[in-house]
């Protein structure tokens, strides 16, 4: 999914308490992420390499879950 059609995606989930994004052959999380109200969100088994500075705007989150190696910057 490219991060334009994954933008849209989030801001249809914004405000659901979990967002599972397993397995969605995600890339990059784009910067809409931080608009999210989620307490968790689930990253696991995507290529995602870096988490954007946006994370931070995700007041609410309490936990984010990946579970696999290969992430390079938080």
């Amino acid at each position: 999914m490219g991060n334009k059609g994954l933008a849209g995606e989030l801001h249809k989930m914004r405000k659901k308490e979990v967002i599972d994004l397993r397995k969605m052959g995600i890339q990059a999380l784009p910067s809409a992420i931080g608009a999210l109200q989620c307490k968790t969100c689930i990253i696991a088994e995507n290529d995602i390499v870096e988490i954007p500075e946006d994370i931070q705007k995700m007041t609410n989150l309490q936990v984010m879950l990946r579970f696999l190696f290969g992430l390079r910057t938080i």
